[in-house]
């Protein structure tokens, strides 16, 4: 800044130097007195002074005793004429009224003066050398010369002088050099090279104070990693400088160059916002950028006590050392890169083989928890599984925590607020660097976290982008999580994501290898126990025939009463074969999906009535005591008669078997909500707790003596369990324990009332089709389903042809030309919709050919993919005959009015596969 904009120093500091005056100031005062002397004698005047820029004498001769030495005698106007290189000549100052009362006539007596400017090496003006005479007097051209010749001798030897002193600042920089490059190849750390480059830089340039910050990983932020000559507290509010504010040093390391402010009144008025936090002792500043290849990573910045003008040497001087630190930066930052690089292994290696012993759940959860807590530097850390349920997190393990804490909740759900809930949500972590981020983002917490606690990070366990489990940890102290920390937690969330699915991957084939060595174990005891079950029987049958063998020959009457008693025998032992014959089949049945229901609309009260006919001889023979109780309102259900009193059967045979003779028997019903719900309730043996959730299964039964008085095989409640499966309901089974009873539970839904013996209309679904017989054409891959259908709609006038797969579908598509084809989807070989796509572009591209998607595909996606894929109605299995009659009606309407009002004849049944058979009534 030019020093005459400058504003005057406060009074109890002293006066800055002047540019330039410094040049006089390093000229021994001999050499000046020397010179004046030479030009008083030269020119014959009684006075000789060199004065500086602003006036005062820095030499003299014949000046007055005492003369203070900052009071200048030439007028400001004299002063101003030499500074602009000109020649000052006054003759006599008596013709002059503004010299002649000035210190110079009026002080000195002098009537005339001579001067001449004194100049630097760059030609600057640095002062004047003078003589002064009593009395008027003309000026020659050889009288300036003299002056001229007098002064360019000063001024070499100003140069010579300040050659000099430049070579010694030169070796004094070049010896700072050496050893500040001595001291950053030493610098092992950031923090050591930012030190060492603080100090001696500004000892080289007089700076008490100065930092120096570095860019973080992400080049938004500068760091502060060193400071001298500075309190915490004034350093404080530039730990953390965002690279976007106005500042010195965001300034040159976005600019890649030096920015130096030379007063106060330069930095208010270029960075009026860091004014206010200056420390009044500093008058200058010079913040100069660490360049790598050109790009900055940092800088440094100095604080002087003087205002000052920062030379050509001293910025050489900053930008070598800044260079030089920049370097030493580099490489420390590279070490530091590669010594966390090799920490980070080693923790993510020590956290790997931890989990690789993990064999449960909850070891692996613990496991992890503490080797995450360690490598990350946390005081404690809490980990839970989204298993079994995925919308909530059960806390499982924990360290460093107090297990108080974890009283009040085990399981949190996804929907909760909280940090760990949103990591898993976002699938990445969530972090806290200090508690002002904790209200900030989750203010409902701050008040909840114990006081102690400064930083916290959640992270989710991730598997192929699926959360498995999340864990969050807190630390005692703020911490500025940056990038690496985020990859390496990352990391180890992946590693104990895997674990976790490891361990259940172990549980369930635990689970898995127990399951099947109970079902080798039930199955053994199922073939000894059927082996007795059909051995017992066997032997009174083969006993009464020997009976029979021997009474063949003897008395007739004898013999037709052992014949008779025998028959009774054999066939009392022959129904309980088929008894036992039929629970085989019916659950080999229903296993492989080929029981087909007959759904009609079913009276509870006519279907428990007739299951307690069936059941009445064996609770007439142990003697219980039945209670029945109905409600007065009409309880329908939809079902299968046959297998709705099996079911019931069942259920009243097991009861009086496992109920010790004179016990009690009760069945009740009732409506809950839009399900009706029938009870067996007895005061039998109970069953165990351990037996409970498995009463449902195969070949499960209670314990029993040797002589197997229950009999048996176990099938009794699977069969219920399967049927009542089947029309859509559900059985359970309760019981207090041994010796006190069981309950079980069946719920149906409810049909409604009103629609008891609806019969369809012309015209509405289920109406029969007009006489006129159309082809139809049934493709489904269950031969009974097929052949059922095909039945059905052979009654109902249509002439009908079946299909079990893709393929044949075609081929009898281009035989039989159908007009409408009710088609599965799910169809071996070749899909449902790729048939249809190929029925309508190669084989019945009629636009009138109706398709009907026939499929236990209920979704609504697959309802339109149905419909894109050329079908016209889309129904779901189980459907009635009166819900397909209703489908083929509908779409033939829409596709030939016309041929919807046509009439019908009866058709017959026509198959491509072989083993046909006559066709039982078609049910859903």
């Amino acid at each position: 800044m030019d020093s005459n904009l400058e504003a005057p120093p406060p009074p109890d500091r002293p006066a800055a130097p002047r540019p330039g005056d410094d040049l006089l100031e390093r000229v021994p005062q001999s050499s000046l007195v020397r010179v004046a002397a030479l030009a008083a004698r030269s020119l014959l005047t009684p006075i000789a002074l060199i004065t500086r820029r602003d006036g005062s004498v820095a030499g003299s001769v014949g000046l007055p005793e005492g003369w203070p030495e900052a009071r200048g005698p030439l007028p400001q106007a004299a002063l101003e004429q030499v500074a602009r290189g000109e020649l000052l000549a006054v003759e006599d100052a008596e013709r002059d009224p503004g010299l002649r009362d000035g210190p110079v006539s009026g002080e000195l007596g002098a009537a005339a003066w001579l001067g001449v400017p004194l100049c630097g090496g760059d030609g600057a003006c640095v002062g004047a050398l003078s003589v002064l005479d009593r009395r008027a007097r003309r000026w020659e051209e050889r009288d300036a010369g003299i002056l001229r010749d007098l002064a360019a001798l000063l001024s070499q030897e100003v140069e010579l002088r300040e050659a000099a002193a430049a070579s010694a600042r030169a070796a004094g920089a070049a010896e700072r050099l050496e050893v500040v490059t001595a001291a950053l190849a030493a610098a092992a750390t950031l923090e050591d090279a930012a030190t060492v480059a603080i100090e001696q830089i500004g000892t080289a340039l007089g700076s008490p104070a100065g930092a120096l910050a570095v860019l973080d990983a992400e080049a938004q932020c500068l760091r502060v990693v060193a400071g001298r000559g500075l309190s915490a507290a004034s350093l404080a509010p530039y730990r953390a400088i965002p690279l976007s504010a106005h500042l010195p040093v965001t300034d040159a390391v976005r600019a890649a160059a030096p920015v130096l402010v030379e007063s106060p009144e330069e930095m208010l008025a270029r960075y009026p916002a860091v004014t206010s936090t200056l420390n009044g002792a500093f008058r200058s500043w010079a913040t100069i950028p660490l360049l790598v290849e050109g790009v900055a990573i940092g800088a440094l910045w100095l604080s002087f006590e003087q205002p000052r003008r920062f030379g050509a040497e001293d910025r050489l001087l900053m930008m070598t050392v800044a260079g030089q630190t920049a370097q030493a930066i580099a490489r420390a930052q590279l070490f530091e890169a590669e010594r966390q690089a090799r920490a980070r292994a080693a923790r993510l290696e020590a956290v790997a083989a931890a989990l690789s012993t993990a064999t449960t759940l909850e070891q692996a959860a613990q496991v992890a928890v503490e080797q995450i807590t360690t490598a990350l530097g946390a005081q404690g850390g809490v980990l839970g599984v989204l298993h079994p349920d995925p919308g909530a997190v059960r806390v499982l393990a924990w360290c460093g925590v107090r297990t108080a804490r974890f009283d009040s909740f085990q399981v949190i759900s996804l929907d909760e607020p909280l940090p760990a809930t949103d990591a898993v949500r976002h699938a990445r972590p969530i972090l806290l660097s200090s508690p002002g981020a904790l209200a900030a983002c989750y203010p409902h917490l701050e008040d909840l976290v114990e006081p102690q606690l400064r930083a916290w990070a959640a992270i989710p366990f991730l598997l192929e982008e699926r959360a498995v489990g999340v864990a969050w940890f807190h630390f005692p102290e703020p911490r500025e999580f940056t990038r690496e920390d985020e990859a390496l937690m990352m990391t180890i969330g992946h590693q104990a994501a895997q674990a976790i699915a490891r361990s259940l991957l172990f549980e369930a084939e635990r689970a898995a290898r127990a399951q099947a060595e109970s079902a080798e174990r039930r199955k053994d005891e199922f073939l000894a126990m059927l082996g007795h079950e059909l051995r017992n029987p066997l032997a009174p049958i083969l006993t009464a025939l020997e009976l029979m063998q021997r009474c063949q020959d003897g008395d007739g009457e004898r013999a037709g009463l052992v014949g008779e008693r025998a028959r009774v025998v054999i066939e009392r032992q022959v129904r309980h074969l088929e008894r036992l014959v039929d629970d085989l089949l019916d659950v080999s049945r229903i296993t492989r999906g080929k029981i087909a229901l007959k759904p009609e609309r079913l009276h509870v009260a006519e279907l428990a009535a007739k299951a307690i006919e069936l059941a009445s001889p064996l609770l007439e023979q142990r003697r219980h005591r039945l209670e029945v109780l109905m409600p007065p309102e009409e309880l329908v259900v939809e079902g299968d008669h046959v297998r709705l009193v099996q079911v019931l059967t069942n259920l009243l045979t097991n009861a009086a078997k496992y109920t010790d003779p004179g016990g009690h028997i009760a069945v009740t019903a009732e409506v809950l909500g839009g399900e009706v719900v029938i009870r067996v309730r007895d005061t039998g043996a109970g069953i165990p707790p351990s037996l409970l959730p498995h009463v449902f299964d195969m070949f499960v039964q209670g314990p029993q003596r040797l002589d197997r008085e229950k009999g048996g095989l176990g099938l009794g409640l699977t069969i219920v369990k399967r049927l009542i499966e089947m029309h859509g309901g559900s059985v359970a089974a309760h019981s207090d324990g041994p010796g006190k009873g069981s309950e079980f539970v069946v719920r149906l839904p409810r049909a409604a009332a009103d629609e008891r013996g609806v019969q369809p209309e012309a015209g509405q679904p289920g109406a029969r089709p007009p006489a006129a017989r159309r082809r139809v054409l049934v493709v489904d891959d269950n031969d009974d389903g097929a052949e059922l259908l095909a039945g059905a709609l052979t009654s109902a006038g249509y002439a009908v042809c079946v299909a079990l797969d893709g393929p044949s579908a075609l081929d009898e598509a281009r035989r039989f030309r159908p007009e409408i084809v009710v088609l599965d989807i799910g169809l071996p070989v070749m899909d449902g919709y790729e048939v249809a796509q190929r029925l309508r572009a190669e084989i019945l591209t009629d636009a009138r050919v109706v398709l009907i998607a026939l499929t236990g595909y209920g979704q609504e996606q697959d309802r339109r993919r149905a419909l894109s894929s050329g079908f016209d109605e889309h129904l779901v299995k189980p459907a009635s005959l009166q819900q397909v009659l209703g489908a083929i009606a509908q779409a033939t309407a829409r596709r030939d009015p016309a041929a919807s009002g046509a009439g019908h004849a009866p058709g017959a049944l026509e198959r491509n596969a072989p083993g046909g058979s006559s066709p039982e009534p078609w049910q859903c």
